[in-house]
């Protein structure tokens, strides 16, 4: 196989980024932005979000947690048995240098609960039962005389006291799997958000939102861009020009060519994720002679691929039977596995099994390292899959009993188990 792939970089997304950083500016006035980033599948929601998070983590004053809201397991909508799940992993990222306080034992508690039915819904009559038992505790906990509010309500002032110490950038992404409560607790945020320091970056399927009735298109409509405190993102597709840009960036030594650069107009309509797709196999599969010509076997059609998925096929066919199941154990956890949870799945130590996972990510490029982040209150390292139907594929490989038993594997480690 070739050498590692190059993550992909931004192009002709300087407006967009332009506006992030705009929004950033104002929480130095202790001013907030609400923004929407709706684009199908493949338009580079993911990639804007994580170049201005990269950037952001570089600033001081601030601090900046991304997010993905869970997507459906099959035909089952998850986020309906996940109430808050993407800003309960924001607190938990926030809570992680903090005391054990009462605060902390809700994030952590409630987190556990959530894992029960993640990546396979279990009991969801346990898992509600768990979830409301962490909030009773953490509601006798309060040393408080006021009433209980709703978990909504305490997680809305919990981020608005820390965002008057440190302002806040959350970026959600995929949010069209946003639950319902979810959603609510945006909608407080987007009536205060003129005069909160947070930023909170929305993106999402606008199909998906629309045609299934998801719960974000309440907010979606109530709140509508007003070019302050609440703005939207449009995400364009690429031009025949901005296909050379990106050429130049992946393909090594690339000359331009206006043929083969239209030619990927036209078999992508330039949508930004197949065209890098499509340049990633042409990573693997030169398309041009020893002159920087387009070889004959590319014009005759024998190195062209008729699709993105035929291209991933022709990569996965090159993978050993080792190779294959680990990325099977991986997909387990969703679009994103970790190294930690991986560990206790392979039996093996959490070095080795980065090693395994360093290799495959050099290998193929199929996974890639986002880092150390904190999952199930453990600091870990976190690979993601480079496209949701890599998951999809290496997770249709499992069987369900398989499946199952992973679940359990995962669930029955000490570091998982739920404290009654």
């Amino acid at each position: 196989m070739s050498s590692p792939e190059k993550s992909a970089p931004l192009i002709a997304r300087t407006a967009q980024i332009e506006t992030l950083r705009s929004a950033r500016a104002r929480l130095a006035k202790k001013q907030g932005t609400l923004i929407f980033i709706p684009a199908e599948s493949g338009y580079g929601k993911t990639a804007l979000l994580r170049e201005f998070a990269n950037e952001s983590s570089t600033k001081t004053g601030t601090v900046t947690v991304t997010v993905e809201c869970q997507s459906p397991v099959g035909n089952f909508q998850v986020g309906n048995l996940q109430p808050l799940h993407p800003f309960l992993k924001i607190l938990e990222e926030l809570a992680v240098n903090d005391s054990k306080s009462a605060q902390k034992k809700l994030v952590f508690n409630i987190g556990m609960s959530v894992l029960t039915i993640l990546p396979f819904v279990g009991d969801a009559i346990y898992a509600a039962k768990e979830i409301g038992k962490d909030v009773r505790d953490f509601k006798k906990e309060k040393a408080t005389a006021s009433k209980a509010k709703s978990v909504v309500s305490e997680v809305f002032t919990l981020l608005k006291e820390y965002s008057l110490k440190s302002p806040l950038i959350l970026l959600l992404d995929d949010m069209q799997w946003s639950d319902a409560d979810s959603v609510e607790l945006l909608e407080q945020f987007a009536e205060h958000i003129a005069n909160l320091p947070i930023m909170i970056a929305v993106s999402y399927r606008q199909h998906i939102v629309s045609e299934r009735m998801m719960p974000l298109m309440s907010l979606v409509k109530q709140w509508q861009p007003n070019g302050k405190n609440i703005v939207k993102i449009d995400l364009p597709i690429f031009s025949v020009s901005d296909i050379g840009l990106i050429c130049e960036a992946i393909l090594p030594k690339y000359r331009r060519h206006t043929d083969f650069e239209q030619w990927l107009w036209d078999k992508s309509s330039g949508i930004p994720q197949i065209v890098i797709e499509f340049l990633h196999y042409f990573e693997r599969v030169n398309p041009f002679d020893s002159k920087g010509n387009l070889s004959s076997e590319f014009m005759s059609g024998e190195l062209v691929p008729t699709s993105v998925h035929a291209a991933f096929s022709k990569l996965v066919e090159q993978l050993s039977e080792d190779e294959r199941n680990m990325l099977s154990l991986c997909s387990a956890e969703g679009n994103e596995c970790t190294a930690f949870v991986l560990s206790r799945l392979m039996n093996t130590d959490v070095v080795t099994v980065i090693k395994k996972l360093r290799a495959l990510q050099q290998r193929t490029g199929i996974i890639h390292s986002i880092g150390a982040h904190t999952r199930y209150g453990v600091k870990t390292t976190v690979y993601q899959f480079g496209q949701l139907f890599y998951q999809q594929h290496f997770h249709s490989l499992l069987e369900y009993e398989e499946k199952n038993a992973l679940h359990d594997q995962i669930f029955s480690g000490t570091p998982f188990r739920i404290r009654k």
